[in-house]
């Protein structure tokens, strides 16, 4: 029996230690029986919780327990009983001063040497304040996820040597490219080639210096698009102050910068559009102001001439009375008929001046342009003389206008003979006709309606003339020819005939480019 006594002595001298040491161990310890009771708490539960031994063993200890927890640690607490299965529960613990603090409730299965289940010998662990961290982690994550759903741009992270390593959702869902593939410098295969290298260098300064990386550069997004992109990252820094990682966004500017380009060129035209502007502006205003002119000078040469045709009517009169008079002198039958020949070509160049001034008798009826100009086209050449070709380019459709025929030939023979003494010794005048939609804000501002016109153009590939001569050619009486060489009236007869007609004239013409006068009249309305 010596053994089993021996054996039987041991036992309490075990317990003994393993008491003192459970006493004095600096957690909460614990035992239980097979059924689930509690047999034994040590000295720091009831330190910690200020039960009672009688109010912790067996099941009691779960009333120390906060209400809410109760009830799951119990739940949890059977089961693993009953399943003779490892325990490890948390739960919020009453302490004696009356709060809670979470715990670690731990335990494993006590065995018999024979593999029975005997109960459960556990340990309770304060780990309030690791709780408390774990939750300011989770609220400092939860803000940082809803910083980066706030902000418009995609969020990535880089290790503390500056490689980008694990997952990067922001990345791989703006480039397309796989963990594999970013890993390291490999997110580079994704920026622009020509913005690869700098931003590389860029980024190794900033991580060699810890400083902020501020860059710009384009990446390539996943549908193959080319955007431009403003970069920052941050380092952040551990406790020893070592960086910890870099924290970067990507933010897509391209609109901004399109933006900002286009009112830079805006900004750059501006000037010289203002100057534009006021150059056209002052163009309208010296076409109108000479238009005023013409028509000033219209009138005053329409009231001289009226006077001069009544007192050319009186003499004509008077000498062709006198002719009669003087049939047996000869020498004064010559001087009679050559006052009456200077009368009567006086009486032509009044008939000229009130062309100009719109008050000549006309006999508008509907004219063909075409046919008109092509029947015209022999007298033309004769006029041109041998050394200019006429060519004649007609519209391919009806060009039908209401307008006095005779006068519009004598227009156009004008304009032709202008052109002629234009060419010094070969050249072309060239006749066009044609339809044209709209007028220019030039003839508009003339008081045509901006609508359809029939439009005849003269042009020659003569010396052409200048900007200061252009705006005097139609007034009466001034030429560039040598003198006793013309009148100075051919073009302001057609300048007063087309605006009686109610259209308008147009030259253009440059020094060694040739000139084109180009006549615009209303299309006729139909019958």
């Amino acid at each position: 029996m010596t053994a089993r006594i021996s054996s039987d002595l041991a036992v309490p001298e075990s317990e003994a230690r393993f008491r003192n040491m459970a006493d004095n161990a600096p957690v909460m310890m614990w035992v239980t029986e097979p059924d689930g009771n509690c047999s034994y708490l040590n000295a720091r539960w009831y330190e910690f919780t200020g039960q009672t031994v009688a109010e912790s063993l067996g099941l009691g200890w779960t009333r120390a327990t906060h209400p809410d927890d109760q009830a799951r640690v119990a739940s949890a607490f059977h089961a693993a009983n009953a399943a003779c299965a490892p325990l490890r529960l948390e739960y919020r613990l009453r302490t004696v001063a009356g709060d809670y603090r979470w715990v670690l409730d731990a335990a494993s299965p006590r065995l018999s040497p024979a593999g029975t289940f005997l109960g459960y010998v556990g340990s309770v662990i304060d780990i309030d304040e690791r709780r408390e961290a774990e939750h300011r982690l989770q609220v400092s994550e939860g803000r940082f996820r809803a910083a980066v759903g706030a902000v418009a741009g995609i969020v990535w992270t880089n290790d503390s040597v500056g490689k980008m390593v694990g997952e990067q959702p922001g990345w791989a869902g703006l480039t397309g490219q796989s963990i594999i593939e970013y890993g390291g410098y490999g997110w580079a295969a994704a920026v622009h080639p020509e913005d690869a290298a700098p931003t590389i260098a860029a980024w190794k300064e900033a991580v060699a210096n810890r400083h902020a990386f501020v860059f710009e550069h384009r990446v390539r997004r996943s549908d193959g698009v080319w955007r431009r992109y403003a970069v920052r990252a941050v380092p952040t820094f551990d406790s020893a102050g070592n960086i910890a990682e870099w924290v970067g966004i990507h933010t897509d500017i391209s609109d901004q910068r399109a933006a900002e380009a286009a009112l830079r060129e805006l900004n750059e035209q501006l000037e010289s559009r203002v100057e534009a502007a006021v150059a056209e502006r002052i163009s309208a205003e010296q076409a109108l102001r000479h238009s005023q002119k013409m028509d000033a000078i219209g009138q005053l040469t329409g009231g001289i001439a009226h006077d001069f045709n009544n007192m050319l009517t009186i003499i004509i009169s008077a000498v062709s009375l006198l002719e009669r008079r003087v049939d047996a002198d000869p020498q004064s039958r010559k001087l009679v008929e050559a006052a009456l020949d200077g009368a009567r070509r006086a009486a032509a160049l009044i008939a000229r001046l009130l062309a100009f001034a719109r008050q000549q008798p006309l006999e508008p009826r509907e004219v063909d342009i075409d046919a008109l100009v092509t029947g015209l086209a022999p007298l033309l050449r004769h006029s041109l003389g041998g050394r200019v070709r006429l060519d004649l380019q007609l519209a391919a459709s009806p060009c039908l206008t209401v307008v006095d025929p005779d006068q519009l030939e004598n227009a156009l023979v004008n304009l032709a003979v202008n052109a002629r003494d234009a060419i010094a010794v070969t050249g072309v005048v060239t006749v066009t006709t044609g339809i044209v939609a709209g007028l220019s804000p030039l003839l508009v501002e003339h008081g045509l309606a901006p609508a359809a016109h029939v439009r005849i153009c003269v042009t020659d590939d003569g010396a052409g003339i200048s900007a200061e001569v252009r705006d005097k050619i139609f007034e009466p009486f001034f030429t560039t020819k040598a003198e006793g060489k013309g009148t100075g009236l051919g073009l302001s007869q057609v300048y007063g005939f087309v605006k009686q007609s109610g259209g308008a004239i147009d030259i253009a013409s440059q020094p060694g480019n040739g000139t084109r006068v180009a006549v615009y009249l209303r299309i006729a309305e139909p019958a």
